[in-house]
């Protein structure tokens, strides 16, 4: 009786196992689907709150922590909230897009002191640096120490990705608006370029900010 049993219970949790394992496998397909539909969703409605998410088939969400997703999706999100605070309309200063802002900085703060990627941190500090060179045109007085900051984010995405051409062009610009501002208080008209680059493989969301 007691081996009957003892096979009972074996073949209950093999089933169960089977299972779990089979909605894994549905998780995984499932997920690769809509990341890539989100993506494409991003570029033409960034304002959707719905995008990268999904209700797992698996018990527990296991697929998300299996496949290392946590911070392909972390940078997403990121990114969406950078293109929510409308960064290229420097003067929009509704509470709004100031708020987003503000949560873009925190989220890319993050990123850049978390153990990611040396391309995607680089990324998120060259962002980070486009924030604060928008906040020049929102608080003037304090323009000067906007733009030393946001050289030093720039320079910390060169060193995490030397080829970083957006971080390159943003530094050369942030460093003659800095000269301006010290010695004339003048400021270059041109605007910054906060585009990102690719990771795990494939383009990230948001590029040619």
């Amino acid at each position: 009786m007691t081996s009957l049993r003892l096979r009972i219970w074996l073949a209950a949790f093999l089933l169960i196992a089977g299972a779990a394992v089979m909605l894994c496998a549905s998780d995984v397909l499932r997920w690769q689907h809509r990341i890539g539909v989100d993506d494409t969703r991003f570029a033409a409605a960034p304002e959707d709150r719905d995008l990268w998410t999904m209700r797992p088939l698996a018990p527990f969400a296991p697929t998300q922590l299996l496949l290392g997703l946590d911070d392909d999706l972390a940078f997403r999100r990121a990114m969406q909230t950078f293109v929510l605070g409308r960064p290229r309309l420097e003067t929009y200063t509704d509470t709004e897009s100031i708020t987003e802002r503000t949560r873009a900085q925190v989220l890319l703060a993050d990123i850049l002191d978390s153990g990611q990627a040396s391309n995607v941190r680089a990324d998120a500090a060259n962002l980070l640096g486009v924030l604060r060179l928008v906040s020049t045109f929102l608080d003037p007085p304090q323009a000067a120490t906007y733009l030393t900051s946001a050289a030093e984010d720039f320079r910390q995405a060169i060193t995490l990705a030397p080829e970083h051409s957006h971080a390159k062009y943003n530094l050369e610009l942030t460093l003659l608006r800095l000269r301006d501002q010290l010695s004339q208080g003048g400021a270059s008209g041109q605007s910054p370029q906060g585009g990102v680059g690719s990771g795990s493989g494939a383009r990230r969301p948001g590029s040619g900010y």
